[in-house]
Parts: structure tokens; C-alpha cells; sequence
């Protein structure tokens, strides 16, 4: 039998052509799904933190796969049909299609499977090509937020991406800079800040490993579009294959360190030539400053005082500063001023009063004390010399006193003599008239003797209370009770201040009539104050209550009250009587502030009513 291959072999031919325009139809549908996935990517696309390029590989992947896989097939079935022509030439034709039919089926589920994988491929494309767009739209988000700018720089130096801080900042759009050479040169005017940049950046920007290191900040002055000034610190990070520079605007940072830098250099510039001591002690007592005049006055070097014990090396142990340093720092309050020794490196010694302040940590602990000091040491020998000067004064005007008050009573017993044995009434009219002079003159010596110790002796701090005490109890004060509410309050005074409270009791018994209770209390008026001094007696006439505190003015000597006012001026006191007549006396003397404080006991002001003392006619 002939074997005639050219009938049987077109259908087969036929059917192959077919397969093959399906499989690459199937390809050509592929290709554009690829190329709708990878082109919807973009060119730059961050993905878990890093940057990626566009690769054309990723098209082709899958549909090289398949379309390789289909190619096989349609050979298998090929060579299946003509090794089938050529060994079994006489088999109808209806055999062979059907048996052909039951390959093609078979390879057709192979084919479907190979469809269900690429299948599967695309929704994992797709599911990335989401993650991708997600990542992408945070960092959009972050990037057009963030208050730092940010640029990125492509391995050909030019810029990809600046974000909206970068022009909110500076002013630049990405068309003004263009590549990082633009970029250096418009952002840096100095020629030094752009070469250093430059070389900075080279090193940076293409190291070979390409590794992300910690960048370091670098300052630089950047000029805006604008032509302002602004203060950046600049950081440089290789990220992917892209170059990120970050942009920090240190501007107002910058201008308030500048500020406080200057701020302390003239602190320090006056701390070091005011010429008052500054020293500046921790906790245990050791020196942490010491200024120029400090130095000056006590002859060490810097080198020398620094961490040294203060109080064993400057101070004098029969003092015991040491203690009282301890005990307020302790209780941490320092009195604003205290007045102590210290001694040179040549064994002199310096009077100084000092104004402290307690230090303190941001957490309220104490650190230590600084004192600011001045030398009072020449003062106090004027003070000295005046003070001896006065005390010569006082002896020879005691002397002179003395003297004249022995011839003023000669003179009185003279002419008293001689009022008996003259009869002549214009003789005896001039004798009256000189004895009136001469009592003149006597109550003139008796004021000089009061008024010679006024400012004589310094200013001290007096208890209220204990000074009160004490003038009443040296007082003969009979049926009259006095009560003291005047507690723990200290008040900075002349000496005299005893004979101001001994004046007013005086006062009282010699005007005051039936006068049954004197009181002294206290009164508060901002910051000033009132010693509240009180009796039940007849009280003051008010076109009188400026006139008691003249000279001369009253029934007795006029010098009490007048002494009282010259007493209390002397450190800024001031009196004044505002009483009712008729409901007894009220004198108020004012103390303004720094001139009271409260008592060491006290830990702070008591109001009125504290530390009472009563004393009735029995205790005199």
C-alpha cells in the first residue's frame, strides 16, 4: 500500500498552526499584563525601607516561563504526529485525530496548571505592586511633612526629589538646583564652606561599599532665594542608590546658644573686674570660683584656692564660720548678709561683709552657696578712728559740761543770795531775768549730755521683745499693766533704741494722766513694719501732734520726744502719733523693709499676738 502523507499531514499541519497563534496570543495578553504591573511601579519606588531601580528583567520573568512551556508542548505534539505518520503509515485517519485529541487534552490540563500558576504569580505582583504604591504614599507623606528638608541626589549628582521644606525654608524649587554642584554653590556663598562641602560630599557620597553609617551633622550658613541668612546643619546618608541629604534649620537653636554665650562671657568679663569678692562654694565647703579681686585681695593664684577647704585655709577657727556655713546650709537659708574674717597669704587680716545665695539644682537639691564680699576692712579702722575721736569729744564735752554746770550753780546760788538783800525792784527784776537765762542755758547742757551719744556707736540688730523687757523693768511703773506682743522680731537701730521705748513710757506718765495699760504690738503694711505703741490716757491734742516732736515743745525739758525722732532717722525709722484725744496715746514708728527681720527662732514673721509678756504692778 502507498503511503500518501500529504492528506493525512494537513490537518495535523493545520492543527498545530493553531495551536501555536493560541499559545502566542496567550503570550502577547501576558506581556501587556506585565507591562501594565511593572510600569505602574515607576522608575523609583521605596520598599521596606529601601530604594529600588527599574529592572526590564522583571518584565519577562513569568512570560518567558510560559511561553517556553507552551513551545514544548506544541514540539512534543509535533514530533508525537510524525513519528506516528512514519511507523504506523496505514492507521485511518479518524485514529490518529483522536488519538491526537486525547494528548492535546492531556497537555491542555498541563497548560491550564501552567495558566493557575501564572495566575497565582499575578496576584502576588499584584498584591506587591499595593504594598509598593502603600509604602510609596507614607513616604510622600513623611517626606511633605516632616519639618527637616530633604533631597535626594542620583548617582549622576543630579537631584531627584527635594521636599516642600526645602522650599518653604529656603525658597528653591527643584528647577533652581538642579544638580548638587548648584546646589553647593547657591546654598554656600563662602568659597571656603563650598570647597569643603565639596570634598566632604565626594567622600561621602561614592564610597564603594556604600554602606549606611551614622551621619554626622555638618553647620553651615545657606543662603536663601531671598538673600537671607539661615543656620543648617547639613547630614549626608548614602540610602540605596540614591544620596539623601537632610536638612535641619538650626536658625533660632543657633541664634539663642550664640545669646547665651554671650550672655556668660559678660557675666564672667563682669564677675572678674567688679571690685567686690566673688567666691563660690559647694556643699562641703571646697572653693569653685574665685574672681580676680578675690585673688587680688587674699595674694593666691587661681590655681591655688581651686578645691581648697575655704573655711580651714581663709577663715579664722575662733569665728566658726565653718558651723554657721553648715547649719544654714542645712537648713538651706543663708541670712542675705554676714560680716566674718579672712586671711591673706601673708597673714593679714580682712574685714568683709558678705551677701550670700543658696545654689540649687534643677530638682531643688543644694549645691552650695555663692557670696558676693565686700572689704570693709579700712571702714571699719575709719570707723574705728571716729569712734575714738567721738569718745575724746564725749570726755572733753562731759568735762566742759561738768565745769560750766558747777559755775552755773554758783552763779544761781550768787544771785538767789542776792535777791535777799536787795530791795531795789529794777535790781531784783534783772536778777529774774538772769536766772531765767541761765536755766536756759542749764536745760541746753542737760540736752547736749543726752543727745552726745546719739550715732556714736554702730547700728546693731535688737530683739523687740528683750529690749522692751528690759526698759520696763528698770522703769518704776506703778497701777499700770503693760503687755508686749511683739515676739521674735529683730530691728536694725542705733544703740539708743532703749531710750526711744524708755521716752514714750516717760511720755505717757508725765502727760498721760489716769493711765491704767500700755501696750506694744505689731502691724504689717506691705513690707514696712509698725511698732503699734499704746495707753489709755488723756491722749494728744491734734493741732499738737507734730509739735511734740520739736525741740524745746512740752511742759518739762521738750527733749524727749525731739531725741526719739533723731534716734530712729539714724538707721531710716520714722514716728508719728495718731491717737484719738481723749482715748489715750498712739505712736506708730514705721520700719521699712531691711531694716527688721524676724528672729533666728522663728524660721519666719509671726503676726500679731506672739510672744506675749505681761507685767502688772505687782512684778515692779
Amino acid at each position: 500500500m502507498d503511503f500518501v502523507p500529504s492528506l493525512p499531514f494537513f490537518p495535523d499541519l493545520l492543527l498545530i498552526l493553531i495551536l501555536i497563534a493560541v499559545i502566542f496570543y496567550h503570550a502577547f495578553e501576558k506581556q501587556k499584563r506585565y507591562a501594565i504591573i511593572i510600569g505602574s511601579i515607576g522608575c523609583l519606588t521605596l520598599l521596606s525601607g529601601q530604594f529600588i531601580g527599574w529592572n526590564p528583567d522583571l518584565l519577562y520573568t513569568g512570560l518567558s516561563a510560559h511561553i517556553i512551556g507552551e513551545l514544548i508542548i506544541c514540539c512534543a505534539i509535533l514530533l508525537l504526529i510524525t513519528s506516528k505518520q512514519a511507523s504506523e503509515p496505514d492507521k485511518t485517519l479518524e485514529n490518529k485525530i483522536s488519538e491526537l485529541e486525547v494528548q492535546v487534552l492531556e497537555k491542555s490540563e498541563a497548560l491550564d496548571m501552567t495558566n493557575i500558576l501564572l495566575k497565582n504569580e499575578l496576584e502576588v505582583r499584584t498584591s506587591f505592586e499595593a504594598d509598593l504604591q502603600e509604602s510609596e504614599e507614607k513616604f510622600r507623606t513623611i517626606t511633605e511633612n516632616t519639618p527637616l528638608g530633604m533631597i535626594l541626589v542620583n548617582k549622576d549628582n543630579s537631584i531627584a526629589y527635594i521636599n516642600p521644606q526645602v522650599t518653604r525654608s529656603l525658597g528653591f524649587i527643584l528647577d533652581d538646583i538642579p544638580d548638587m554642584q548648584t546646589v553647593i554653590r547657591v546654598f554656600l556663598p563662602d568659597p571656603s564652606d563650598q570647597e569643603d562641602a565639596f570634598h566632604m560630599w565626594q567622600d561621602l557620597a561614592w564610597k564603594i561599599d556604600r554602606q549606611i553609617q551614622e551621619p554626622e551633622p555638618h553647620v553651615y550658613q545657606i543662603s536663601a532665594k531671598d538673600g537671607s541668612q539661615r543656620t543648617f546643619e547639613l547630614y549626608f546618608a548614602p540610602y540605596g542608590k540614591v544620596m539623601l541629604i537632610l536638612l535641619h534649620d538650626i536658625t533660632i537653636r543657633k541664634k539663642a546658644q550664640d545669646e547665651l554665650r554671650e550672655s556668660e562671657r559678660r557675666y564672667r568679663e563682669m564677675i572678674e573686674k567688679i571690685p567686690l569678692i566673688v567666691v563660690m562654694l559647694d556643699r562641703d565647703g571646697k572653693v569653685v570660683f574665685g574672681n580676680n579681686h578675690l585673688l587680688k585681695v587674699i595674694g593666691y593664684d587661681k590655681d591655688e584656692i581651686l578645691g581648697a577647704d575655704w573655711f580651714s585655709t581663709f577663715t579664722l577657727p575662733e569665728e566658726h564660720v565653718r558651723e554657721t556655713f553648715v547649719q544654714y546650709i542645712q537648713k538651706e537659708i543663708v541670712p542675705p548678709q554676714l560680716e566674718n574674717s579672712i586671711i591673706s597669704k601673708d597673714n593679714q587680716k580682712h574685714s568683709v561683709l558678705w551677701t550670700n545665695l543658696v545654689l540649687h539644682e534643677a530638682d531643688g537639691r543644694t549645691t552650695g552657696v555663692i557670696s558676693l564680699g565686700t572689704d570693709i576692712t579700712e571702714r571699719i579702722q575709719r570707723e574705728k578712728a571716729i569712734q575714738l575721736a567721738n569718745k575724746k569729744l564725749n570726755i572733753l564735752s562731759s568735762i566742759s559740761r561738768h565745769d560750766i554746770a558747777n559755775t552755773l550753780t554758783e552763779i544761781f546760788l550768787t544771785l538767789e543770795l542776792a535777791q535777799d538783800t536787795i530791795e531795789d525792784t529794777a535790781s531784783l527784776e534783772l536778777i529774774r531775768e538772769t536766772l531765767d537765762g541761765l536755766r536756759i542755758i542749764r536745760h541746753q547742757i542737760e540736752f547736749s549730755r543726752y543727745y552726745q551719744d546719739i550715732g556714736v556707736h554702730a547700728p546693731e540688730w535688737f530683739e523687740l521683745d528683750t529690749i522692751i523687757t528690759l526698759v520696763v523693768r528698770e522703769m518704776a511703773l506703778p497701777d499700770i499693766t503693760i503687755t508686749i506682743e511683739t515676739g521674735k522680731v529683730m530691728v536694725y537701730s542705733d544703740p539708743l533704741i532703749q531710750k526711744v521705748f524708755f521716752n514714750l513710757i516717760d511720755n505717757t506718765i508725765r502727760h498721760g494722766k489716769q493711765v491704767t495699760v500700755i501696750s506694744f504690738t505689731l502691724m504689717y503694711e506691705g513690707s514696712d513694719l509698725i511698732i503699734v505703741y499704746r495707753d489709755d490716757g488723756a491722749g494728744i491734742s491734734s493741732d499738737e501732734k507734730e509739735k511734740i516732736f520739736e525741740k524745746g515743745f512740752g511742759k518739762h525739758t521738750g527733749m524727749g520726744l525731739f531725741l526719739i525722732r533723731d534716734i530712729l532717722a539714724i538707721t531710716g525709722l520714722s514716728i508719728r502719733e495718731c491717737g484719738t484725744p481723749g482715748t489715750g496715746a498712739r505712736f506708730e514708728i514705721r520700719v521699712p523693709k531691711g531694716a527688721w527681720r524676724a528672729g533666728v527662732e522663728m524660721g519666719g514673721v509671726e503676726k500679731e499676738g506672739s510672744g506675749l509678756f505681761s507685767f502688772k504692778p505687782d512684778d515692779q
